[in-house]
């Protein structure tokens, strides 16, 4: 998608944290703020570009599965890619 890219590219995440706490970070990140209508801007976010974990999976359970080189890879993108 036409995503804004970040100025840094890593980030440390508290493994206990819910990924939604990482969907809030990035969406305050990104300044993806609902319009006057009230629509907020959709934002999606792939683990190793392959799927979208659910919001309420721990970081620290997503990292110990799909980590790799000792880092959780999130790709995101405002419109879906993959799927």
């Amino acid at each position: 998608g036409s995503a804004p890219m970040l100025k840094r590219s890593k980030f440390k995440m508290n493994a206990d944290d819910e990924f939604m706490v990482a969907i809030s970070f990035l969406r305050k990140l990104l300044k993806l703020t609902a319009d006057e209508e009230g629509t907020i801007s959709p934002l999606f976010i792939y683990v190793n570009s392959t799927f979208m974990p659910a919001p309420d999976e721990r970081i620290g359970d997503l990292f110990d599965c799909f980590a790799k080189t000792g880092e959780l890879v999130l790709n995101y993108s405002l419109q879906e890619a993959w799927g």
